[in-house]
């Protein structure tokens, strides 16, 4: 009888994480080749609500910013239930992992999520950087560790609109996945 009962609770229990976990797949839609979603809207104000700069008080031309993480998230349900406290990187193991990417330090955030899934695989968290004074916001999805093949199967699970990029005179993607020192990664900036 307690076998029946333990195998009852830990089935509810197992059910009622997985319920609650969402994908994240629709939040990423508007980036693919020929597909619209919500134009990137509940991305957008996810990311950019994340890191928060603001003038110094005595600020002089070398110190002029101060970093600072928002407590509380743009996002709608069931998404808001996946994401946990934004930490800055550096109080992590990921942080050799964001230098690695171009990041890293106290003025990158990790956001790490519970249950959480992209394109069918669980997802770490994100690790986002945003430049002062601007809505210019980069971040990358961080899959964990994923084996070549798996990662290989990962990316042919979406195409990525391609653009011209005036600034760097290059044809550029609205994301990439990229695999960095065993870490699957998507890159959206």
């Amino acid at each position: 009888m307690n076998i029946i009962k333990t195998t009852l609770v830990a089935a509810t229990l197992a059910f009622a994480s997985v319920a609650q976990a969402a994908d994240w797949t629709p939040m990423f839609r508007h980036l693919e080749q020929g597909k619209k979603g919500d134009g990137g809207k509940a991305l957008r104000a996810f990311a950019t609500n994340i890191v928060s700069y603001k003038e110094k008080p005595n600020a002089t031309p070398d110190d002029y910013w101060q970093f600072s993480l928002v407590k509380k998230y743009k996002l709608s349900a069931p998404y808001s239930k996946d994401v946990r406290q934004a930490i800055t990187i550096d109080k992590t193991s990921y942080n050799a992992l964001a230098e690695a990417i171009g990041g890293g330090g106290s003025e990158t955030a990790w956001v790490p999520t519970q249950g959480a899934t992209l394109y069918g695989k669980p997802i770490k968290g994100f690790i986002v950087w945003q430049f002062p004074d601007s809505d210019n916001v980069g971040f990358y999805v961080n899959f964990g560790k994923m084996s070549q093949k798996s990662f290989n199967l990962l990316k042919r699970k979406a195409k990525f609109e391609r653009y011209y990029n005036e600034m760097y005179g290059e044809v550029d993607s609205t994301a990439e996945f990229k695999r960095v020192n065993g870490y699957a990664l998507l890159s959206v900036e």
